[in-house]
């Protein structure tokens, strides 16, 4: 099942089909002239949870998908950076914080039958000050019994929450791998 549907080829223009290519076992787009086959590769959505003392900052997202909606600072890594770089990245643009990022990742969700995987690096404030960007109404820092949890953008960023909160309580705050195949909430 392809994500995306392809209907021209990237390098000439002309009409592409859906086939397998020789020595392939899954069906590709292909180009009806040129033969170009068209990969579709996963995407790399990367993140941090901003930390400060036994807070969490949340942004309020101001562009769709979930406008209104409260989530961690994240998006898509960019070719060229690695997650962690992207994951501070996309923190300084949507959150406009000063942090020292964890060296190695928090949590990875695998979406792979969705084609994203959701990568989130904890990162320790180091000050409550902040000035997001264009993509964020407001970023604002929330205890666990604050959180809007009615609010909250995505199901990932629900359940990555959930377990910084418990793996705060624990003190403890090991890597945490998860595998998801259906649309709706984690179990």
């Amino acid at each position: 099942m392809p994500f995306d549907k392809i209907k021209f080829c990237s390098q000439c223009g002309s009409s592409v089909k859906r086939i397998v290519p020789s020595g392939e076992h899954l069906e590709r787009y292909v180009c009806s002239k040129c033969g170009h086959i068209h990969y579709q590769n996963p995407t790399n959505i990367v993140g941090c949870i901003p930390v400060w003392k036994d807070e969490v900052l949340l942004c309020l997202r101001a562009i769709e998908p979930m406008k209104n909606y409260w989530t961690l600072p994240a998006g898509h890594q960019e070719l060229g950076e690695s997650t962690r770089d992207g994951a501070a990245r996309e923190t300084i643009e949507e959150a406009g914080i000063e942090f020292k990022i964890a060296r190695n990742p928090y949590a990875y969700i695998d979406l792979g039958k969705f084609g994203h995987s959701h990568v989130y690096y904890l990162a320790h404030m180091t000050s409550e000050q902040c000035a997001p960007g264009e993509e964020t109404i407001e970023a604002k820092l929330f205890s666990f019994d604050e959180i809007p949890w009615d609010r909250i953008a995505f199901h990932s960023v629900h359940k990555v929450l959930r377990l910084y909160f418990e793996d705060l309580e624990k003190g403890h705050f090991p890597f945490h791998y998860l595998e998801y195949h259906q649309h709706g909430p984690f179990a």
